[in-house]
């Protein structure tokens, strides 16, 4: 392969990695957590759809964005509508922004 194939190989090559960066990074997460006993386990609704559940509780500190035990999703810039349902015990409702490149946290508490 000569030296201007080699170039026109790397260039290409180099668009193709930035191009899936930037495609990678247009969402932003939202990470939904609570501080009490996920006691049968709280529902999360975004916009009517179910998108898990919570099942482990945060007593003394604030989790991280996407840490273990929260509920975190990568979504679209935009505002959102949600509804958590714990069982027999507790509703929450309210929305939450998205932007790129960030982390939302959403206590349930």
């Amino acid at each position: 392969m000569n030296l201007k194939n080699l170039f026109f190989a790397m260039l290409l090559m180099f668009l193709f990695v930035s191009c899936d960066d930037e495609f990678a990074s247009n969402e932003g997460t939202v990470t939904f957590w609570t501080n009490r006993p996920a006691t049968n386990g709280i529902d999360i609704f975004i916009e009517g759809t179910l998108e898990g559940s919570l099942t482990t509780f945060f007593a003394y500190e604030t989790p991280n964005c996407n840490e273990g035990g929260t509920l975190s999703l990568d979504l679209p810039p935009g505002i959102y509508n949600y509804i958590a349902v714990q069982p027999s015990l507790y509703q929450w409702n309210g929305s939450f922004n998205i932007e790129r490149n960030t982390c939302t946290r959403e206590l349930l508490d």
